[in-house]
């Protein structure tokens, strides 16, 4: 007598073969492999904390205003809050009032460098250039009495140490204010606080209300 039965049903596509597959379920629950016990073992990670290896420098406020502005002439002299023409100024805070309001602080031990940008028109078209007054330049002012010329203005910060009479560029300098011997060498944790004074240009080919200009500063490996 045969070990299995082969049921047939036409045209449905499958068969069942009894006897055969009752072995072959067997056989596979036999050989199939038993779980791995987890392994004998534990673990802790530690978090470990390191002094900082980048120079850093924070500068408050982020936005400020010029104000206590002065120069110009006749209809276009300057008021308080703006800059007449020719050859206003304005400034952020106040040498001679003792104001500083501008904080800058130096992280770990570096060199604070210092530029401006150029100053953008609020409609943004012709920007006024650096120049430097001095008799070593970085740009030369070419307006009357080495002040500055059509769309040329002059940047310059200042501390209790005094002003710096070469005025910025728009590269990187030695920020004097940090070191007047030039080398500008702050400690870590040292901070500063500065204030900007801005003279403005002969005569501007652009003629909105509005300027900005971004002074920036930046620590440096010593």
């Amino acid at each position: 007598m045969p070990d299995y039965v082969l049921k047939v049903r036409p045209n449905s596509g499958w068969a069942v073969l009894t006897g055969m597959v009752a072995v072959s379920v067997i056989a596979i629950v036999g050989f199939r492999s038993a779980p791995q016990s987890p392994p004998n073992s534990g673990s802790t990670t530690a978090t470990l904390h390191v002094v900082p290896t980048m120079r850093t420098v924070n500068v408050s406020p982020a936005t400020t205003k010029f104000a206590h502005c002065t120069g110009g002439e006749f209809a276009l002299r300057s008021t308080k809050k703006a800059l007449g023409y020719p050859n206003g100024r304005c400034f952020v805070g106040s040498k001679h009032k003792n104001i500083y309001p501008i904080k800058i602080f130096n992280g770990r031990e570096a060199k604070i460098y210092i530029k401006s940008s150029p100053a953008m028109p609020a409609d943004g078209k012709t920007e006024w250039r650096l120049c430097n007054p001095g008799p070593h330049p970085v740009v030369a002012c070419n307006g009357p009495l080495g002040k500055p010329a059509k769309d040329q203005f002059i940047v310059q910060n200042f501390s209790k140490s005094g002003l710096n009479k070469t005025g910025l560029a728009k590269s990187l300098m030695c920020d004097i204010e940090f070191g007047q011997s030039g080398v500008c060498l702050a400690s870590t944790g040292q901070s500063e606080r500065e204030g900007i004074r801005l003279i403005g240009p002969h005569w501007p080919d652009d003629h909105s209300t509005t300027w900005t200009v971004t002074i920036t500063w930046m620590a440096v490996p010593p």
